[in-house]
């Protein structure tokens, strides 16, 4: 057998596993509250190229189930390149962060785009609206998380150098399994202060054992309870962007 066949075989066997379990536990989480809000300045380069932030809006009720609303925003600044104006938000399940509903919208120079996807983890589908159009409902690996809401349940993992955790994803139009990989420890300084790390590595894997991408993200989180990510780097077609932390208001005490 093929190592690409064996490794997508693995893969495969992996989301039957997940699609016949229940819904998972709850989640143990010491590493954020609601009202946490991270604010960053995004450079390329030595240039300043904007803005983002990540926060913990608060409780929502999605299709009957009780939600916790996260955010992300990326605003580009006047002397970049061209205007950039990205947001998520994701409705993930307030005891477990599976998702229910993930929105994302992105206006980049003149190109505009909008996506909703909403999640029937019982039925095992996902229905996708696309810039106002609704796409056929398709498949998926019962109790995935989106993009964004991962993060934070990424937080409330624990999270050792070499060891990684794979945890099943949907992005609106296919199921990934992402691979967190700890890379090792780094000492980092940030506009919001010093930290000692954890250079955490997301990787996203195709269900044909393929990787999607490589170094698309990598993450310094404080090696604590909270896993505050304090400096991402994020890689664009040319080169990439590092945010860094430089305000934070509604953090949890580190345990």
């Amino acid at each position: 057998m093929k190592r690409n066949t064996l490794a997508a075989a693995v893969v495969l066997l992996g989301c039957v596993v997940a699609s016949t379990a229940g819904a998972p536990e709850p989640v143990n989480n010491n590493a954020w509250a609601l009202g946490e809000k991270l604010e960053y300045a995004v450079k390329y380069g030595p240039f300043s190229a904007g803005r983002s932030t990540f926060a913990v809006e608060g409780e929502e009720t999605v299709g009957g189930q009780k939600a916790v609303k996260f955010t992300s925003i990326l605003t580009s600044s006047r002397a970049f390149f061209f205007k950039v104006y990205d947001s998520a938000t994701s409705f993930s399940d307030f005891s477990s962060l599976y998702s229910l509903r993930y929105e994302k919208f992105q206006h980049e120079a003149d190109e505009k785009s909008s996506n909703v996807t909403v999640f029937n983890h019982t039925a095992a589908r996902a229905v996708r609206t696309e810039d106002g159009k609704a796409h056929p409902s398709m498949t998926m690996v019962p109790y995935a998380r989106d993009i964004l809401g991962v993060i934070y349940y990424v937080r409330t993992q624990p999270l050792k150098v070499g060891k990684s955790i794979r945890i099943p994803v949907h992005d609106g139009k296919r199921d990934y399994n992402m691979e967190v990989v700890v890379r090792n420890k780094e000492r980092v300084t940030v506009p919001a202060g010093q930290f000692d790390c954890l250079v955490v590595e997301p990787k996203l894997w195709q269900l044909d054992g393929n990787l999607k991408k490589k170094g698309q993200m990598v993450l310094w989180m404080t090696d604590d309870s909270r896993h505050l990510p304090v400096r991402i780097r994020m890689s664009i077609p040319v080169g990439s962007l590092v945010a860094s932390l430089d305000k934070m208001t509604g953090v949890k005490p580190a345990l």
